[in-house]
């Protein structure tokens, strides 16, 4: 039985590709070639990390507004605040409480 062996057709760049495409016209096997691809994906890496961070940033300053205005409607004591129990677990004191755990 004799072995048939087929050449697979290549694909050529022409020289046209840029360092984001999908298959590099790197030789992976070449130490260049693998450092240059290694290389290649750390930035690409690097770029997705930005991205998070940037998003993660954008919804914390969203969230830290809403908080300030959470914040101020806690800030001053509770208004007629004798009329109701001021031993510990109160209502008086359960507004103390939120009141100083929640002061910057």
């Amino acid at each position: 039985m004799a072995a048939h062996q087929k050449t697979l057709p290549t694909r050529t760049t022409g020289g046209l590709v840029d360092d984001d495409d999908a298959v590099p016209d790197i030789d992976p096997t070449d130490t260049s070639g693998l450092l240059q691809e290694r290389l290649q994906a750390y930035k690409h890496a690097c770029g997705y990390l930005e991205n998070y961070i940037t998003a993660t940033e954008k919804v914390q300053k969203a969230h830290a507004k809403e908080y300030e205005k959470v914040l101020k409607t806690v800030s001053d004591p509770l208004k007629e605040g004798h009329h109701f129990d001021q031993r510990l677990g109160g209502i008086a004191g359960l507004f103390e409480n939120i009141r100083s755990n929640t002061q910057v």
